[in-house]
């Protein structure tokens, strides 16, 4: 059987991974079964997490048994590398490299070797390339199952370590108050298992989406391997490193290697926009600037945004949404970092209606939400004062977690804004956040969140309602 679609599937909340149905809304295969077929699609989107996801179709036998891929796409080839599911892109026929890339990586372990030689041959690079630090995607055991699970054992149990300083992406849990949070002692413990099988091979256990914020980057211009894909955006856009959408498992190769493929985001001749997002509205907050990301990342795969000067709290929002929406690894916004716009293709504008439409999209729901939840990605120390302050002297009548980095949590608390934070009735959870949590098993049915990204995945993903809205608002809602 043959399936066929023009349409990006979305791997970490887009199929059922017991059933292998298409679940994700309103693509034109919703609803069917891509177990034994040979599927082609252009790629994925969203989390880069989704190799875990064909690790565990072919788990449950209902795995494609072949994969066709439009464009090269590493989520998907290290899937179907480690799932043994034939795989081959369009336009791109399997090279041998050359004598001298080989050389390159001949002192690494063969099971190294082997894994970074498929995918370079598969996906058509040139070869393999440097980097400075890596940022571990596929860290919550929600998200990887026992699939993933397997995997990270698999590469971690070999006795070899790190090569290059590596944090972790968020786990599914507070790695201290997991009790607390009401996580279950059979989840704790599997999640307990992965934490520790990083730490074997010497990665930092921070559990956090920004790693730029907590030290792991490398000067404008270095080559990096980021897997998580709003990290990646932020890295390559703001920062001005050169990384690609690398999948859970390729960052745990890139960081035992020291290497990843010279392709993609790595080519200069591919750090090029494609689309020019003309804003013309007036844009507040958080959430507008999340609904600006969300709306590049349905129309462009690298947009070139003018009408704004978004801070870095806003470049968070952009990053994180139009990631989580597409596959954009890498925007410009006019007047920061320089850019070849002759590689434009089109102009669109966004306006007042276009983004009164995406938040019509995002709010599922009127009704009063179980939990409230904001820092997706987590918050940094000025978001927690700025939160604390918002709250002081407030009591909320709904649950309200804060999602941030153990050491912001730290911070937070030594500086007393976790007692501001916690007098309101809310909660600071580090390690985590309320995707990768499995907040579906904790009686939670309809999540309020100023994330974009967020409130994209809560409802596939999670299960929940979800009700998107600016902080302000939100904590009036929270005390209402």
């Amino acid at each position: 059987m043959k399936i066929y679609t023009k349409q990006s599937i979305s791997l970490l909340d887009g199929i059922d991974r017991k059933t292998g149905i298409i679940t994700q809304k309103g693509h034109e295969l919703e609803g069917k079964c891509i177990a034994n077929s040979v599927l082609r699609f252009p790629k994925s989107t969203g989390s880069t997490v989704g190799v875990s996801t064909l690790l565990e179709l072919k788990e449950n036998s209902v795995a494609p048994k072949k994969i066709i891929l439009g464009k090269p796409d590493s989520n998907v080839i290290a899937g179907c590398i480690l799932a043994e599911i034939p795989i081959e892109v369009e336009g791109i026929k399997i090279k041998k490299l050359t004598e001298r890339e080989l050389g390159k990586i001949q002192h690494l372990p063969k099971y190294l070797q082997d894994i970074l030689i498929k995918e370079a041959e598969i996906s058509g690079a040139e070869g393999f390339i440097q980097i400075d630090s890596v940022q571990i995607a596929g860290v919550s055991y929600k998200t990887v199952g026992e699939g993933g699970l397997k995997a990270i054992k698999y590469l971690t149990d070999k006795g070899d370590k790190v090569k290059v300083p590596t944090t972790l992406n968020p786990s599914g849990m507070d790695l201290e108050e997991w009790k607390e949070q009401g996580i279950s002692a059979n989840f704790a413990e599997k999640q307990l298992e992965i934490i520790n099988a990083f730490k074997k091979i010497g990665a930092i256990p921070t559990a956090s989406c920004i790693p730029y914020s907590l030290g792991n980057f490398a000067p404008s211009g270095r080559h990096i391997a980021f897997g998580e894909s709003s990290a990646v955006n932020y890295a390559n856009s703001v920062l001005g490193c050169k990384t690609n959408r690398e999948n859970s498992v390729k960052t745990i190769i890139s960081a035992l290697s020291g290497y990843t493929l010279n392709n993609g985001m790595h080519l200069s001749e591919n750090r090029k926009p494609d689309c020019e997002i003309h804003v013309k509205c007036e844009l507040n907050s958080f959430s507008d600037y999340g609904a600006l990301g969300y709306y590049a990342g349905e129309n462009s795969e690298i947009p070139y945004f003018t009408g704004i000067s978004p801070n870095l709290w806003e470049l968070k929002a952009i990053s994180a949404a139009s990631a989580a929406v597409g596959s954009v690894s890498l925007f410009f916004v006019e007047g920061m970092i320089s850019t070849d716009e002759n590689n434009i293709k089109k102009k669109i504008n966004f306006g007042k209606k276009d983004l009164n439409s995406i938040y019509k999209k995002l709010n599922t729901t009127d009704k009063t939400p179980d939990l409230i939840t904001v820092g997706c990605p987590h918050y940094d120390m000025f978001e927690i004062n700025m939160v604390a302050r918002l709250l002081e002297d407030r009591r909320l009548r709904i649950p309200f977690w804060i999602m941030t980095a153990n050491l912001f949590k730290e911070q937070a608390r030594q500086l007393g804004f976790k007692k501001i934070i916690e007098k309101a009735g809310a909660k600071l959870y580090s390690d985590t956040c309320m995707v990768v949590a499995p907040i579906e098993d904790l009686g939670f049915k309809i999540t309020a969140t100023n994330s974009a990204k967020a409130a994209k995945y809560l409802p596939s993903f999670c299960k929940q309602e979800v009700i998107f809205k600016p902080l302000e608002i939100l904590i009036e809602l929270a005390c209402s």
